[in-house]
This record gives structure tokens, sequence and C-alpha cells, in this order.
């Protein structure tokens, strides 16, 4: 997974694009470790730079022809795999979403070898996992697992003002207050 974070990261740097690595790569930085098959980046991703960004993978990944211009103006999501590699990458094209501006906005850099590759943060990982259980309706088990091992592995370092202000905000607060209580920590 290294290999494929910096070589992404080194893509989206070169367009540039504004982005943050996500889903249960992220949780796991900032928590438990957890398996994944796939790479979620969040990108900053406009129409005038799909040229560009298709032209910064080359032609060592597939991908979509329509599918990519289309997500980029409804604001979805697209992937890209590298075709030696058999990896996926799941791009979520950043909208006006509060959420997502402000994973961007407070990505942190992590260092993976010689590479500053960013992340969302600990207290955004958190919230997108919970947005994602509630857009489940519960069912993604994995997602609250994530949320309460972020919280645990990264107590002494969480901004739980923001991260509390944010969720109620985005009426997240009935899904984090349990998972606070979980973790050891007073809503």
């Amino acid at each position: 997974m290294e290999r494929l974070l910096i070589t992404v990261a080194a893509v989206l740097e070169r367009v540039p694009v504004p982005y943050a690595v996500g889903g249960s790569v992220a949780s796991a930085r900032h928590g438990e470790p957890r398996m994944t098959n796939d790479l979620d980046v969040l990108v900053a991703l406009e129409v005038d730079q799909i040229e560009a960004f298709r032209a910064a993978f080359g032609e060592g990944w597939y991908l979509p022809d329509a599918g990519l211009g289309e997500a980029v103006l409804r604001s979805s999501s697209f992937n890209a795999i590298h075709l030696a590699w058999m990896d996926k990458v799941d791009f979520f094209v950043a909208g006006s979403q509060p959420l997502q501006r402000a994973a961007l906005a407070r990505a942190v850099p992590v260092r993976i070898e010689a590479a500053e590759v960013a992340f969302y943060s600990a207290e955004d990982i958190v919230l997108q996992k919970l947005e994602w259980l509630r857009a489940s309706s519960g069912i993604l088990a994995g997602q609250r697992r994530d949320v309460v091992g972020v919280l645990k592995t990264s107590r002494a370092s969480l901004d739980l003002a923001y991260l509390t202000d944010a969720a109620a905000r985005c009426d997240l607060r009935s899904l984090l207050d349990p998972c606070l209580r979980e973790a050891g920590l007073s809503p």
C-alpha cells in the first residue's frame, strides 16, 4: 500500500490537485490496523484539470473515459486501477459538503519513506466514518469499530472541541457520543 500511496500522491501533486487520503487507510494510520483492498482519496478536482489529471497518471493506469468528467461535474466518485499492480484507487470528488472541505483544509502530512502524503486528520476521518455509518443505516459495523479505534489511539492529540462541534453541525452527535464513551472519552 505504501508504494501506491507514494505514487498517487506524486501524481496529484504534479497536477496539482488538493487531496487527502481517507477511508480505512487513514483510520488505520490514526487508529487500529485494518486490512483494506483499495485506497480512498478525496480530491478537489476541477473540470479544467481533467486532462492534466489523466495525463499525469499515464499509460500504466486505467481511468474511466466518461465517468471521470461526470464525477467531477456531480462531485461523485470514480476509480483508477494501476494495471501492473492491479491496485484500485477510489477517488471522491469534493463538492460543497462542509465535511469534505474541512478534510481537505485540515489534511495532515504523513511521512512515508521519502515522501509526504496528505491524510485526513484523526477528527475528520472519525466524522467521515460516522457519515458512512449513518448512510448505511448502521449496517457497516466496521465503520464504528474504526471510529472507536481512532478515538482510543489518538485520544491524547484529538481536538475534541472541533470534533464535537462539527458532529453537532452535521447531525452526527447521536453516533459520535456512544463511540466517545466506548473509547473512554466523555462527550
